[in-house]
């Protein structure tokens, strides 16, 4: 039998929900495994390629390992009353039983085998320390990695020895000043866990396991061991803008960040896709507007303090802009239309770099009609950044000729095609589409191409692997 306090089977399960064992496809991985010691027990979850071990204080009569039911354990913990004792014994008639109001309930429950659940890998090699606040800012940079689940490389957040960072290709995020004994950058995928793990300092091992990447970080009661993403992260260096290159600099105050997360979203064209917003700054101070075609609103930042100004105003998505209040950042970096806008935190070192996707549309079309065809063109190049081909980075160009002819082939249809990502390089190929998004000519020697004068050209977009 193992007995032990409510508030640790809710401590436990707080951390396996994230696995969400009650809805995994296999029986055995609706289970946790549960072990008793002398003197505490362990939880284990799995979903394959992550195992989550809790280890808490308990009372055990006998050795026991037995496969408990996630929602039995998920029940008891909601049920029970909070003093009492749960306790579960093993056996061919396994049982669980605890205080449920002035009754106790004693109730049994079906398990498997023991011998189907996954074993524990063993981490190899010597464990590297991590100072506390590594597993915050991996809990925060999740917030700006892909979703897109045909970006595998970008569904993810990258450590190194001196950076987590993350990126969906429209937003970046970077916690750097770090200083870890680590040779090789670690790809983690996206993941729940490290948000429930206290950021507090922390072991971690890497190794390889069937030709495979893994990783454990074991922090307080917790251990984490994770399947690594295989690839190459994007070289996302080439991307950060150089701060001192930003002539706009706000540093925000608390008064105005509450304001902004509670107007902003009330602002009109919010709920659109890209939720645009305007920052205007002068010498009088910087104010959020919406765009002109939209109901005029206007939020003062009054009580921030404008440190330099920016001579154009600076167009972007308002979404972005609260991920990044919500995450302690507090200095607004702005340069001009078409740059990412930056947001750093004086008090750690923190970066947040948003890239403004329908603000360059707007920068190289005349029309706004012409916007969709080269947005599309931006997403995928999007896409790409995040991609190999064949092994090799993807490099590819796109020219604009209003003047084009129609074609039975769209750029959107084109890319449905893998092969697609290779048509143009950039240097000497490229392919050409009107603003309605058809492709009308693969131009090769593109020095020698012939393209009106109000042609645009989206220049080769490439991100090569960090050597």
């Amino acid at each position: 039998m193992i007995i032990f306090s409510r508030n640790t089977l809710r401590e436990a399960l707080t951390g396996l929900r994230v696995l969400k064992l009650n809805k995994q496809p296999l029986p055995f991985l609706q289970h946790v495994l549960v072990i008793g010691f002398e003197n505490r027990v362990q939880f284990d979850g799995t979903n394959l390629d992550q195992y989550l071990r809790y280890e808490g204080e308990a009372q055990t009569t006998a050795a026991t390992r037995l496969l408990v039911p996630f929602d039995v354990l998920d029940t008891a913990s909601k049920t029970a009353e909070a003093n009492t004792e749960i306790r579960i014994t093993g056996g061919e008639e396994p049982r669980i039983s605890y205080g449920m109001g002035s009754a106790t309930l004693d109730m049994p429950f079906k398990t498997i085998n023991v011998s189907e659940f996954p074993k524990k890998l063993v981490a190899e090699g010597e464990p590297i320390a991590l100072p506390a606040g590594i597993l915050g800012a991996m809990n925060e940079a999740l917030g700006c990695a892909s979703t897109d689940e045909t970006r595998y490389i970008l569904n993810s957040v990258y450590l190194n020895a001196h950076e987590v960072v993350a990126t969906d290709g429209r937003q970046l995020y970077r916690s750097n000043s770090l200083d870890l004994p680590i040779t090789e950058g670690m790809i983690f995928p996206s993941s729940q866990v490290p948000g429930i793990l206290p950021d507090e300092a922390a072991q971690l091992w890497r190794w390889h396991h069937k030709e495979h990447p893994y990783a454990q970080i074991t922090v307080g009661h917790w251990s984490w061991i994770t399947k690594l993403v295989e690839g190459n992260f994007p070289n996302y260096q080439q991307v950060i803008p150089k701060a001192d290159s930003y002539g706009g600099l706000i540093r925000l105050s608390e008064a105005d960040v509450e304001r902004m997360k509670t107007v902003i979203p009330k602002m009109p064209g919010f709920k659109e896709k890209d939720s645009p917003v305007i920052l205007r700054v002068s010498d009088k101070g910087a104010e959020l507007r919406t765009l002109s075609r939209l109901p005029k609103v206007h939020l003062s930042l009054e009580r921030s303090e404008v440190v330099r100004t920016v001579t154009t105003d600076v167009a972007f998505n308002s979404r972005l802009l609260l991920g990044a209040l919500q995450r302690g950042m507090r200095e607004l970096h702005a340069r001009d239309s078409v740059s990412p806008l930056m947001m750093k935190s004086w008090y750690k070192a923190d970066l947040r770099a948003t890239f403004p996707r329908r603000v360059v549309a707007k920068a190289i079309c005349k029309k706004r009609s012409q916007e969709d065809a080269v947005l599309a063109v931006i997403d995928q190049f999007a896409i790409w950044a995040g991609q190999q081909y064949e092994g090799k980075p993807i490099s590819a160009a796109v020219g604009f000729d209003p003047t084009g002819p129609t074609g039975p082939v769209t750029f959107n249809h084109l890319c449905s095609e893998n092969f697609s990502a290779v048509l143009s390089n950039g240097h000497d190929t490229m392919l050409v589409c009107n603003f309605s998004g058809e492709v009308s000519v693969m131009a090769a020697g593109m020095s020698g191409t012939s393209l009106s004068a109000d042609s645009v050209f989206v220049p080769a977009t490439r991100i090569t692997p960090r050597d």
